[in-house]
């Protein structure tokens, strides 16, 4: 097969993620190969296109990351939170600067 990405993080501890774009990629199998110090992790996966041309604000709610409610108190120790509900459902939650 053609090596179609690389990418090298020497000297690196604890998590990596890296992701793709594979929009641009044709539909087949692809296999991912990481190398971990001397460790060799295979992994193959399907590109079937599925997700048809967006527009381009699309890319902003794809690219957004939901905070729990714990991981908000860790980031906004001195904030008092109000949760936004929906239908008794927990919709948002907002940190609010304590007077």
């Amino acid at each position: 097969g053609k090596e179609i990405f690389t990418d090298i993080a020497n000297k690196y501890s604890g998590d990596y993620i890296k992701e793709l774009d594979t929009s641009k990629f044709s539909k087949g199998i692809y296999t991912v190969q990481a190398i971990i110090g001397d460790e060799i992790i295979v992994k193959k996966f399907i590109l079937k296109n599925w997700q048809k041309k967006l527009p381009a604000w699309t890319e902003m709610v794809m690219g957004t990351r939901v905070l729990s409610l714990h991981t908000m108190t860790g980031l906004f120790p001195e904030a008092k939170f109000l949760i936004e509900r929906k239908f008794f459902i927990p919709k948002s939650i907002i940190a609010v600067k304590k007077r």
